[in-house]
């Protein structure tokens, strides 16, 4: 072997030992680029998540209060409903079942009205259409060929009570129903 190809051969180990090290060095340094990359989109993930609690914990009062609103207002349509229908029935009953009578201008009991009103049949019951409703809430009149039933009631909210004061919610209901009792 001659002086210049063992120079050369050399050279060349040096070369590839250099290239060697330097694919070494830049492999490990992505390795440890993507492992940092990796940290930060980990802890970027840990903070997102912190951010949806602090989030949920601030809305969530809000949320829990327009749910029950909605629930409530639901609820106070469906009493209003039912005192309404319970009053249309009573005018209905007041005209319709009063068979056999002498003069077209009659109108049936009106102890029985009221029961009809109040726990919707004539027998009356134990039980009333709605909570609270008594037979004094009940008034029948009878003038001109016409029968008006009407009835008050008051709706009281599930959380009626104002904090710190004595003074509860309480909405009053009027239902009032017109039938004709003449022919």
């Amino acid at each position: 072997m001659s002086l210049l190809t063992l120079v050369w051969w050399k050279t060349a180990q040096l070369a590839t030992l250099r290239e060697t090290k330097v694919l070494i060095r830049s492999s490990s340094m992505k390795i440890q680029t993507m492992e940092i990359r990796e940290m930060k989109r980990e802890m970027n993930n840990q903070k997102a998540r912190g951010f949806a609690a602090v989030e949920m914990v601030a809305t969530l009062p809000v949320i829990l209060l327009i749910l029950v609103g909605v629930v409530e207002v639901g609820h106070m349509f469906t009493q209003y409903n039912t005192l309404a229908k319970g009053v249309q029935n009573g005018a209905r009953f007041a005209v319709n079942d009063v068979y056999g009578t002498i003069t077209y201008d009659q109108i049936a009991n009106e102890a029985d009205i009221k029961n009809m009103v109040l726990h919707g049949q004539v027998s009356g019951g134990s039980y009333t259409i709605l909570d609270n409703l008594t037979a004094d809430d009940i008034t029948v009149t009878h003038d001109s060929g016409y029968v008006t039933v009407t009835a008050s009631y008051t709706y009281v909210p599930s959380f009626s009570k104002i904090p710190y004061t004595n003074t509860e919610l309480g909405i009053t209901f009027t239902a009032s129903s017109v039938m004709r009792s003449g022919l």
